[in-house]
């Protein structure tokens, strides 16, 4: 039974990880890898045991994820007296019995979505693999042998599949998929091409907002250091609680190479517990902050730090004004238009800016720039005749009614 259980849950974390051979039948066949990967895992522990105090925060929930999920007795694993970190006495019970890649399957299955244990397995579990692992038979050809995230799982989604974005892939655009990108902004009114003049600094500041993981829902950008700001209207699942805040993902450099070819998935942050400073939903943002350390281990933690912002102002708009938009239309790679919009007007209240510029679905949450790169509004929504923005002379003007310092 237990068997059957473990196989099960293999399988199941084999849509997390791998395809084109079976994970249960290498390890099966060749148990040295697993005692290999479960000493390099140990290097790991204090980031696995994040995750799953993050997905399992007390100790109810850890307890169904050990009996319903493992079918193990909770009671022999958090009764020892010499741990008091339940987390850390479930991952060493694990290790002991050889079942941590049982625990994070079982952990994954029933806490979907959780961008900690997705990053997890993603980042450490799959890289780990790839370097231990070797062919089950001598005929098989190690190059065919690959891993992939094209089958992430999502409670909503039939048969708990993710819907499938290149935007969590890996991979090399074909041309057919980029002509029928490009023929979709065109018919959104305006050419959208790839942010090539841009600086590098300012394209660093960009990223795409996920509600929940791997699901785009509009853009952001780091507003100061740690701090990411995007519409209110993008994060209004998480305040109206349909979608838990530890689900959200905050994802960077998601572009594509200077040729226009390979997309790669980025560098992604989750939030902080108290995930927002300041929100305003008249004004249509809201500060999100972010966990400092970013959820791939290949990357370096001072990754964030080494990030800028960029610096936004009170301005005085004039109509004909050229505005740039840094944007992730449709969820896609990070894009701005070939010519810039022009302002069209702004109301009496001066708490909405109008303009042509072409933006998307995805794109909400964007900066809006003058040519000389200053960030004077924060776009909001599009319309047939003009696209929206919010004038952070509004905005800084409420956060300073609100005591932020800025």
């Amino acid at each position: 039974m237990k068997q059957e259980r473990a196989r099960t849950l293999y399988d199941y974390l084999q849509k997390n990880l791998c395809q084109n051979f079976s994970l249960w039948e290498l390890l099966q066949s060749q148990p040295e890898l697993k005692v290999t990967l479960y000493k390099e895992l140990k290097w790991h522990q204090e980031h696995l045991r994040d995750a799953l105090k993050k997905a399992f925060p007390d100790v109810s929930s850890l307890r169904g994820l050990i009996e319903f999920g493992l079918g193990e007795d909770f009671s022999d694993i958090h009764t020892k007296e010499r741990f008091k970190d339940h987390v850390l006495a479930v991952i060493e019970w694990a290790e002991q019995e050889g079942h941590l890649l049982e625990l994070i399957a079982a952990a994954s299955q029933r806490n979907q979505g959780n961008p900690y244990l997705h990053l997890f397995i993603k980042d450490t579990v799959c890289p780990l693999l790839e370097e231990i692992r070797v062919p089950v038979s001598q005929q098989q050809d190690p190059a065919s042998i690959s891993f992939s995230n094209n089958a992430e799982t999502h409670p909503d989604s039939p048969n708990g599949a993710m819907p499938q974005h290149p935007t969590v892939e890996e991979k090399t655009l074909s041309v057919q998929a980029k002509q029928s990108q490009e023929e979709a902004f065109t018919q959104a009114g305006g050419e959208f091409v790839r942010a090539e003049g841009v600086p590098k600094e300012y394209k660093r500041c960009i990223c795409r907002v996920e509600v929940p993981a791997l699901t785009p829902a509009g853009t952001g950008f780091l507003f100061r250091n740690g701090v990411v700001i995007t519409n209110y209207h993008v994060m209004r699942p998480v305040f109206d609680k349909l979608i838990p805040w530890d689900h959200v993902l905050i994802r960077f450099d998601y572009r594509e190479n200077n040729n226009g070819t390979n997309l790669k998935t980025g560098v992604e942050y989750a939030l902080v517990e108290t995930w927002h400073s300041a929100v305003n939903a008249e004004l249509d943002y809201v500060l999100l902050h972010l966990y400092p350390y970013p959820r791939t281990t290949s990357i370096g933690r001072n990754d964030l730090e080494q990030r800028s912002y960029l610096r936004t102002q009170s301005y005085t708009f004039h109509k004909g004004e050229s505005i740039w938009i840094l944007q992730h239309p449709s969820g896609g790679p990070l894009r701005t238009t070939k010519v810039p919009g022009k302002i069209t007007c702004i109301d009496k209240q001066k708490q909405r800016v109008y303009y042509t510029t072409p933006t998307l679905n995805g794109s909400s949450g964007s900066s809006c720039m003058l040519e000389n790169g200053s960030v004077v509004a924060l776009h909001s929504h599009g319309s047939p005749v003009d696209n929206e923005g919010i004038p952070f002379s509004a905005i800084l003007a409420d956060l300073s009614r609100q005591g932020l310092s800025l």
